[in-house]
């Protein structure tokens, strides 16, 4: 099987994520004749991190000298506990083997015991290099099934519910079969990735009352902002505007509220490049004793650079004020639905 990185996969037929490494660049002398009796081979026991899943271990000396009947290598826990016999030498040579195995989910610590049944035997390790043996080597990685390895290329791990990774890294990916959610880790809990993405989203308004000049046709300007996550509007230079950043289609909505007034008409329209009209809405006058509330809204492909304007248009006979309101009154706004291809 070949090793991989944790966002690699090599071949089709499967491979292994490495979980754990350590190594010893000296040799060893072995004259314990039980496991019980033995010493740990690494200086440092192996440690990693389980989910459950199935790995494998490596084990490989350069070199082993058998000076009695024979020599035996243990995987151990790093402490006192056999985890099995993954080696087993009657003549010098070389030793490399692997042991495949289901650890329980969670932090697991390895090593390794070497004992004789008679006589005195060695491990023989180095730094490497020229002249030199290699180190004596122990590795854990993890089994990536065949199924998993399209997934795997693309950063994702494929498990379940219960068996998410135990110790994630911020911007990690997993797929749950059993819930059918992708979810990534945001360095604190695992989320939905639409959580960890901000889209173009924009909304303007006026704070203050705004006068409407009679029978003519009036371009709405906006001093303040709800949200901007894409620098779409300016509340110092060109405030009518919504300016499009991120070319997509948008939902564009806008709304007027106007004074009390019994005469005329009311009407409000969402202006492109001030100069292509894409939607309006007309409304009489609500009476002597109601202010009138407009809205209109439309969906629109819009391309970086275009801008987004409101006008609006009344004939009471004179000025006609307009309510300021930070939610209420005097608003355009632009959400980013997606791309067209």
């Amino acid at each position: 099987m070949t090793v991989l990185t944790d966002t690699q996969v090599v071949t089709a037929s499967g491979g292994l994520v490495e979980l754990g490494y350590v190594e010893r660049t000296t040799s060893q002398s072995v004259t314990a004749t039980t496991f019980a009796g033995a010493s740990e081979v690494f200086a440092t026991d192996l440690t990693f991190v389980a989910d459950g899943s199935p790995v494998v271990v490596e084990f490989y000396a350069p070199q082993v000298a058998v000076g009695g009947t024979y020599i035996v290598m243990n995987l151990s826990d790093g402490s006192t506990g056999d985890l099995g016999q993954i080696g087993y030498a009657a003549s010098s040579g070389t030793a490399k083997t692997e042991y495949r195995y289901t650890p329980s989910a969670g932090v697991q610590t390895l090593n390794v015991r070497a004992w004789v049944q008679s006589g005195t035997g060695s491990l023989s390790g180095g730094a490497g290099g020229s002249g030199q043996f290699p180190p004596i080597l122990l590795r854990v990685s993890k089994i990536v099934q065949a199924t998993q390895w399209p997934a795997v290329t693309t950063g994702t791990i494929i498990c379940t519910s219960s068996t998410r990774p135990a110790s994630p890294f911020a911007g990690q990916q997993i797929y749950e079969t059993d819930t059918s959610k992708s979810l990534i880790y945001n360095g604190t809990a695992w989320v939905s990735p639409q959580a960890q993405t901000v889209p173009p989203l924009c909304r303007a308004y006026q704070s203050a009352n705004t006068s409407i000049p009679n029978n003519s046709t009036t371009t709405l300007s906006y001093n303040a902002e709800n949200y901007d996550t894409d620098s779409m509007h300016s509340t110092t230079t060109n405030t009518s505007r919504i300016t499009i950043v991120t070319a997509g289609v948008y939902a564009i909505t806008a709304g007027i509220v106007w004074d009390i007034n019994a005469t005329g008409i009311r009407v409000i329209n969402l202006r492109i490049n001030a100069a292509t009209n894409i939607a309006f809405a007309t409304q009489t006058n609500n009476g002597a004793s109601n202010f009138t509330e407009q809205t209109v809204s439309t969906h629109y492909s819009l391309a970086a650079a275009d801008y987004v304007e409101t006008t609006v248009y009344q004939n009471s006979g004179g000025a006609l004020g307009a309510r300021g309101d930070v939610t209420n009154g005097l608003w355009l706004c632009a959400a980013f639905l997606g791309k067209t291809a």
